[in-house]
């Protein structure tokens, strides 16, 4: 890995023996274990917050497009929010065919001069170069040297998911946060069981390199993020938990909502047992669901695949989120109009912030999403920034 910026050079040792023994042991073929010889560093500074920027949807679709239209938006958030990293959750491309939208979108993305992280959505697939064409720049950008990509294309590549990879953030060898990045499919799909899986091992793994073991009961388990770019369908149920008395119909077939922001309280009982909860406002004109087709066959597939008998979770990944402890926040994309964060059941869904004109963007909502961790306690502040306000 390139030694830029703020990335760290090497893994550590405790690393790299683990890799080693990794490598040594695992069967040609076991494409969904957790490999901890793959995974990427970025260093956070002592003495300040570590903050991530947020882009998501900016559909860049021509180098000439993107020069007009979209990244001098993305420059004006830069500067104003200064991060120490960047993702772009998805659809940053629209996919062209020979792809110098997304060489465009990288050049951009590199002049920033700090470490910046890709997850692809469900419009890379379009104009003929596809996932496999645009994860093919990506890879072999991310092999420069002096570029500031941070971008590992996974262990699922067989079933079209490319970008499924770690990025740990670090100060003097000790964890501060690990960031968990997905490919979360084309249009209908989500998570899959092998990505599941290895999200536990990785969890687990990431646990016994950093606190010794895996115990989160017992505070040894590291602190996560997902990012991602398709919502699964815990991001509506969590919203509809509570907001459910907390809106107001704009339509006369009454299926359409805005809401207010609404207060800091509690769950009713039948959702979580007090379970405190919040809704930052972030809404305009979108219902708070997500672009999932419910019933179908692929669903049903879905559920047979689950490793809980729980029907909201598709292929059990939310729940083996609660279930590990690690994961804090969830990060997503796909919804142009829909940026809400909600805090639910010990986990927050946010909605990033639409990013750049066009493509059913609603000016009052177009922007960024400034996540930051705090320096000394790492407590989690997600804000949604717009390009104009009111």
């Amino acid at each position: 890995m390139n030694a830029i910026g703020k990335l760290i050079a090497s893994v550590t040792a405790t690393a790299a023996v683990c890799a080693a023994a990794l490598s040594a042991g695992v069967a040609a073929g076991a494409e969904t274990e957790f490999d901890k010889g793959r995974m990427l560093y970025v260093e956070k500074q002592s003495g300040s917050d570590f903050v991530i920027l947020q882009f998501t949807d900016t559909h860049v679709q021509s180098a000439v497009h993107g020069q007009r239209e979209v990244f001098p938006v993305m420059s004006k958030w830069v500067e104003e929010v200064n991060p120490d990293m960047i993702v772009v959750t998805g659809d940053g491309v629209n996919g062209t065919a020979d792809g110098n939208d997304m060489k465009a979108l990288i050049s951009a993305m590199n002049g920033y001069e700090r470490p910046w992280a890709y997850v692809f959505g469900n419009h890379e697939k379009d104009g003929g170069l596809g996932i496999r064409g645009n994860s093919a720049i990506l890879r072999e950008e991310a092999m420069r040297d002096g570029t500031y990509l941070l971008y590992d294309e996974g262990v699922f590549t067989e079933e079209g998911r490319y970008g499924n990879y770690v990025v740990n953030v670090e100060r003097r060898g000790k964890i501060v946060y690990s960031l968990f990045f997905f490919d979360s499919g084309r249009e209908y799909e989500t998570f899959l069981p092998s990505q599941t899986k290895w999200y536990e091992e990785g969890v687990k793994a990431l646990s016994e390199m950093y606190c010794g073991k895996y115990s989160p009961f017992e505070g040894y388990v590291v602190p996560s993020m997902v990012f991602h770019h398709i919502p699964t369908d815990e991001y509506q149920y969590a919203a509809n938990a509570v907001l459910k008395d907390n809106y107001v119909y704009t339509e006369e077939d009454k299926t359409e909502y805005t809401y207010e922001k609404v207060k800091v309280g509690k769950v009713p009982a039948a959702f979580g047992s007090g379970a405190n909860w919040e809704f930052s406002y972030g809404q305009r004109d979108a219902r708070v669901k997500n672009a999932r087709i419910h019933n179908t066959a692929a669903d049903k597939a879905l559920k047979e695949y689950a490793m809980y008998e729980d029907e909201r979770s598709e292929a059990g990944f939310v729940s083996v989120v609660k279930d590990l402890h690690s994961t804090t926040h969830l990060f997503c994309g796909h919804r142009h109009t829909n940026d809400a964060t909600i805090t639910f059941e010990g986990l927050t869904y946010t909605f990033g912030t639409k990013t750049g004109p066009g493509n059913s963007a609603d000016g009052r909502q177009s922007g960024c999403t400034a996540i930051t961790i705090a320096d000394k306690t790492a407590a989690v502040k997600v804000e949604h920034k717009y390009n104009r306000e009111g």
